[in-house]
C-alpha cells in the first residue's frame, strides 16, 4: 500500500489535519527512521516522490494544521490557519485589517528559533504597504502583534 492508499482507507484526513505527514520506520537495526512528507505535494498530480510505498511496521501521522496568531488592533485577533507563501500584510487581511488605533510602524512578529529561542522581529508595515519595503513571509507558529498607537 501507499501513502495515498492508506490515507484513503482510513476515511481521509480530517479539517484539522496540517500539512506534514510523518512515517516511521525502523532500519535494519532496528532504530527509527522518520520520513516526512507534505500533504500538498502527496495529494498533487505530480506525487511520485511524496506518495512512497509503505513497509510493515510503518507508523504514518498525520499532524494537526499548522496555525499563526495575531493580537492587538486588528479586527478580528485570533488563530488563523497557515498557508504556504503567508505573508504579514495578508495575514493581517485575514483577521480584518487594522483597527483605527494600530501602529503599522511598529508591528511585532514573536517566531520561534532554534532552540526553543524566541525571536521579535519589529516591521515597519506603513512602508510595506507604501512599496518602500518588501513583504515579510510568515512561518508556522508565528505570533503577529499589532501595538496601539500612542497619540
Amino acid at each position: 500500500m501507499t501513502v495515498i492508499d492508506v490515507l484513503a482507507e482510513a476515511g481521509g484526513v480530517t479539517k484539522e489535519a496540517g500539512s506534514q505527514i510523518q512515517i516511521t520506520r525502523r532500519d535494519a537495526n532496528g532504530s527509527p527512521q522518520q520520513i516526512a512528507l507534505d500533504r500538498n505535494r502527496l495529494l498533487s498530480q505530480d506525487n511520485a516522490e511524496s506518495n512512497i510505498l509503505l513497509q510493515h511496521g510503518d507508523i504514518l501521522a498525520v499532524g494537526e494544521r499548522d496555525l499563526f496568531y495575531i493580537r492587538g488592533e486588528v479586527t478580528r485577533p485570533g488563530p488563523y490557519q497557515f498557508e504556504s507563501g503567508l505573508t504579514i500584510l495578508r495575514a493581517i487581511s485575514y483577521a480584518g485589517g487594522f483597527t483605527q488605533f494600530a501602529n503599522r510602524k511598529q508591528v511585532d512578529i514573536l517566531r520561534s528559533g532554534q532552540n526553543g529561542v524566541q525571536k521579535k522581529l519589529t516591521v515597519n508595515l506603513k512602508a510595506i504597504e507604501d512599496g518602500k519595503k518588501e513583504d515579510l513571509p510568515l512561518v508556522p507558529g508565528d505570533s503577529v502583534i499589532v501595538p496601539r498607537r500612542i497619540f
